[in-house]
């Protein structure tokens, strides 16, 4: 679908394209396809009719635990043509009852790929408004464990670099502009386990630099299709994001 693409402000400064010297895995630096390449639109939305409560279209899969306040919905998109689908969690106390909520897409075009990048839009609401929690976008291994997940609230968009040995994690964040559309991107490269996120066409680094290595003592196989998964827990606040243009980009293989 033709959009009309809402962009957030820029970060002042230059985009500086860090080594990988800081990173476990020596000099060599990944290259996924970096939005070119073969497109596929996984989902811009515009096959589902409006509806408060969306059944996942024979494409995604919606799983909400008894207890738990959460619903997705087509609705006219804000900000950009056609629609776009919504994700609400409301908040419960509902602590042994409901756990999560979450919407699922299998990504069989992945098999076989051992670079790709996912990417899609997504709106927050104002930092005014009630609705001021985040959903998780999560990366899976069909039948494994999470690769890696990022947190969408409505001031940045965060992700886990590593579980460590104890147990903690290291965070990398992009600031977020409210009410405004953002362009997230994650490239993937399985050869060397690593991934890196873009927002707005700025990578978003930590202090390991560019490149970041999938969550502590994991491996993935490119044999193993993945999961795009949006996430809401029943203790987290109440939270609205609107997501549009679900895109996979693969390399083009050559002849």
């Amino acid at each position: 679908m033709t959009t009309a693409r809402v962009w957030s402000v820029a970060l002042a400064g230059a985009l500086l394209l860090a080594s990988l010297g800081g990173i476990a895995g020596g000099d060599e630096k990944p290259e996924p396809p970096k939005g070119e390449g073969k497109v596929i639109v996984l989902d811009d939305f515009e096959a589902y009719p409006v509806t408060d409560k969306w059944d996942g279209g024979g494409q995604w899969q919606i799983t909400t635990q008894p207890g738990c306040d959460f619903t997705a919905s087509i609705a006219k998109s804000e900000g950009r043509e056609g629609k776009m689908l919504v994700l609400k969690n409301v908040r419960t106390s509902e602590e042994r009852v409901c756990k999560w909520a979450t919407v699922n897409r299998e990504l069989t075009q992945t098999t076989g790929a051992a670079v790709f990048t996912l990417s899609l839009w997504y709106r927050v609401p104002s930092a005014q408004a009630a609705d001021v929690g985040r959903v998780d976008m999560n990366l899976l291994e069909k039948g494994g464990p999470s690769m890696v997940f990022l947190v969408l609230d409505p001031y940045n968009v965060g992700f886990v670099y590593e579980d460590s040995k104890d147990g903690g994690n290291k965070w990398a964040n992009h600031p977020a502009k409210p009410a405004a559309w953002h362009k997230v991107e994650m490239d993937v490269d399985q050869g060397q386990q690593k991934f890196r996120v873009r927002v707005d066409d700025q990578v978003v680094k930590g202090a390991w630099g560019e490149w970041a290595p999938f969550r502590y003592n994991k491996q993935f196989s490119p044999a193993k299709p993945k999961i795009l998964s949006f996430h809401a827990a029943h203790n987290w606040p109440s939270s609205a994001r609107w997501i549009d243009d679900v895109t996979l980009t693969l390399p083009e293989k050559k002849p």
